[in-house]
């Protein structure tokens, strides 16, 4: 219903504050904004991800997209959800199919896709691995699904998670040995086709961390049920025949695009990125416990920074001791597994293993704040065992009072130490977030199952109210005054003619929605037929080499100067004098009214609006 409404939580809002001035609190370009407030910092979302998807409507959803630099860009490798466009591999990026019809239903279609996919990936895992009531299963999807993680980052890593899960299901079942030929080809086709999706979101860091993840829980139970995969050669060839087909379509892609894909193997970031471990605080996988994400908008510059998970492992650990010991219950090979898991991804971000290690298990390519993903996810899943065992298993009292004990001054110490690490972080949250956090983990502990799901509600809604409602979205980009002014420009002069934006405002991203080529903006890997210009003996390749946001600044003159200003960001300081703008045919340049210099070198005034002013390149 929400899809067909065209209804999405991405904070595309944002937007207003960028383009509003240009018609002032004129109605009819408006966003329908239902609910809530749109976020800036998810810049990931709305300057990033989906003005990309978004101009791919303009181009009629090419697999070589023109608005980027002076080459045609490869939108199939382009990684997290991917880009809609008319190559076989959109087949396992399910979440592009809506961009296919329409700009607004595609955005309904792209978000809720990944929040249902999500709660029945979890869903599934559950009734999997656990014995519950459908209620209970929903609740506890309901619960991981909404932690800041997700919610934060506006699901942006939800369709490896999705891919991952539903991958692991499919093994999981193909395993069992009553299933026919006919349910089997479906579970192994599922598994094919969930595993495509998490290899074609192109993102080794939380590939890889999903890998081990899967494979922890995945290999105990290949060896219990051993007996009966030796016994049955066609569930053996099921469950390991997809992996084989995702591998060969995998080379297929790299063979088809093995130039693009060199091409960002090559770069400084994050091609060639150096990575150590270690680098990680431990009481910074408790952010989330403590809302850290309530004040993200003020103390923090990107959301990966805050978006983390409900963390419950402190207590988790003590509790499997106790359950085996008072009531003689087994641990299952597979939670062993998982906690081998965490404990080796914890290690890897908060002290590092030494270079053979990390080469052995890959973790070279996983940065240390990547390393929380599979920390938080195995958390949940250890979660979920106690929360089983304790409904009918109750600890002896003296064991509850200790543990009780050990989580309330546990929670008082990190609170202690976000204090300390961040002097100006409110002190209500801290006191809030220890208050709360004792609560949860006592309620747990003490197997007070209805006091422990109204605390569970509480941090639930604590990172849901994050997203905001609104519908009409690519209508408002693209209809906009400023926008049917690009647009009409741009229809009136010649198709190569190319557009460069100067400023910090991502308004560059802007002029791609509307399906003009841009210099500069988001270039997924770097564009060096662009940069030989002004950097003929590559004196500055190691700032341009790279996935990077690409910012223009106005001098009055000198040659062209590059800075980098972070792994991700680079700009670039020119005048309107410069023969670069000849050299790439750029014949328009957007920037701010107040920015207008008054020697315009080869340029002229050609349009001027609230705020952005237009100009064109005379010769």
């Amino acid at each position: 219903m929400f899809t067909l409404l065209g209804i999405n939580g991405f904070s595309l809002y944002e937007w207003h504050r960028i383009i509003d001035p240009e018609y002032g609190a004129d109605k009819r370009y408006k966003i329908d904004s239902i609910l809530g407030s749109s976020r800036g910092i998810r810049s990931d979302d709305w300057i990033v991800n989906l003005p990309i998807t978004l101009s791919q409507l303009k181009t009629g959803n090419k697999l070589d997209s023109p608005l980027w630099g002076v080459e045609s860009h490869n939108t199939a490798i382009i990684p997290y959800v991917g880009s809609s466009n008319l190559h076989w591999s959109v087949f396992f990026r399910p979440f592009m199919w809506g961009y296919f019809y329409d700009g607004d239903f595609g955005l309904a279609w792209h978000w809720w896709s990944m929040v249902f996919g999500l709660l029945i990936a979890f869903s599934l895992c559950i009734s999997e691995l656990y014995n519950f009531s459908t209620r209970e299963n929903i609740f506890l999807s309901v619960f991981i699904v909404g932690a800041p993680f997700f919610q934060f980052w506006s699901f942006n890593l939800a369709p490896m998670v999705i891919g991952a899960l539903i991958g692991l299901w499919c093994a999981l079942k193909i395993t069992q040995y009553s299933y026919s030929i006919k349910k089997l080809t479906i579970l192994s086709g599922l598994m094919f086709w969930a595993l495509g999706i998490v290899a074609f979101a192109i993102y080794p860091p939380y590939q890889i961390s999903l890998f081990w993840l899967c494979l922890a829980c995945l290999l105990p139970m290949i060896f219990t049920r051993r007996k009966s995969l030796i016994d049955s050669k066609v569930h053996t060839t099921f469950l390991f025949a997809p992996m084989i087909f995702v591998a060969l379509v995998l080379v297929c892609f790299y063979i088809e695009f093995r130039a693009d894909i060199q091409i960002v193997l090559q770069t400084v970031f994050p091609g060639k990125r150096h990575i150590v471990g270690g680098a990680r605080n431990f009481f910074e996988y408790f952010n989330s416990n403590f809302f850290v994400h309530w004040e993200s908008d003020k103390w923090f510059i990107n959301i990966c920074e805050s978006a983390g998970f409900f963390i419950f492992s402190p207590i988790l650990y003590p509790l499997f001791y106790f359950i085996k010991r008072e009531h003689k219950i087994q641990i299952p090979p597979w939670i062993w597994g998982i906690m081998l898991c965490q404990i080796i991804f914890l290690w890897h971000g908060v002290f590092g293993f030494p270079i053979g290690i990390r080469k052995l298990l890959l973790l070279d390519k996983v940065p240390d704040i990547r390393s929380g993903l599979t920390f938080g996810i195995a958390d949940f899943f250890l979660l979920v065992w106690c929360y089983e065992k304790l409904q009918t298993s109750k600890l002896f009292k003296r064991s509850r009072v200790g543990l009780s004990l050990f989580a309330i001054m546990f929670s008082g110490v990190i609170g202690i130490q976000i204090f300390y690490a961040v002097p100006s972080f409110p002190v209500y949250l801290i006191v809030f977030g220890v208050f709360m956090q004792s609560c949860l983990y006592v309620s747990l502990i003490q197997s007070r199952m209805r006091v422990f799901k109204f605390l569970v509600l509480v941090y639930f809604l604590s990172a849901s109210w994050f997203n905001p409602l609104h519908r009409n979205a690519y209508k408002y980009l693209t209809e906009n005054p400023l926008a049917l002014e690009v647009q009409k420009i741009q229809s009136q002069g010649k198709k190569e003619d190319r557009w460069l934006s100067f400023g910090p405002h991502a308004v560059h991203q802007f002029l791609r929605i509307q399906g003009v080529p841009v210099i500069n903006g988001v270039h997924f890997y770097p564009q060096f037929e662009v940069w030989k210009h002004l950097d003929p003996n590559n004196s500055f390749r190691d700032i341009y080499n790279r996935y990077a946001h690409v910012e223009f600044t106005l001098q009055n003159e000198g040659d062209p100067k590059f800075e980098f200003v972070q792994l991700d960001y680079f700009r670039v300081h020119m005048s309107l004098s410069d023969k670069f703008f000849k050299d790439v045919n750029v014949r328009y340049v957007l920037l701010e009214k107040k920015f207008v210099p008054q020697d315009l070198g080869h340029f002229r005034i050609l349009s001027h609006g609230a705020r952005w002013s237009i100009l064109e390149r005379q010769n």
